[in-house]
């Protein structure tokens, strides 16, 4: 199943489950939307990974390419929040 979330400057696609236990959270949701909202995500391609979470800075499962400008916080983000979990030592389901 994909969703699709709207921006003012570039829409992203969700690739996620029916089911509404693993289907995307309210939160990531809103972190989308805000970076499709956002003039960097202009003319970009955004899509979204079926193990989509809220993170702290960013959505964890998020892919796109880059245009004009970035935004260096979601540079890398899933490798950051991988390392702090093995850092603390919580263990990831996926």
């Amino acid at each position: 199943m994909m969703t699709i979330i709207n921006g003012l400057y570039s829409s992203a696609v969700v690739f996620t489950t029916e089911n509404p236990e693993n289907a995307i959270d309210d939160y990531a949701v809103a972190q989308i939307k805000m970076l499709c909202d956002n003039e960097a995500s202009k003319g970009c391609k955004i899509r979204v990974m079926p193990d989509v979470h809220p993170g702290k800075v960013g959505t964890i499962g998020l892919t796109m390419t880059i245009g004009e400008k970035i935004l260096p916080n979601l540079v890398g983000i899933i490798y950051q929040s991988c390392a702090a979990d093995k850092a603390s030592g919580r263990k990831r389901l996926f």
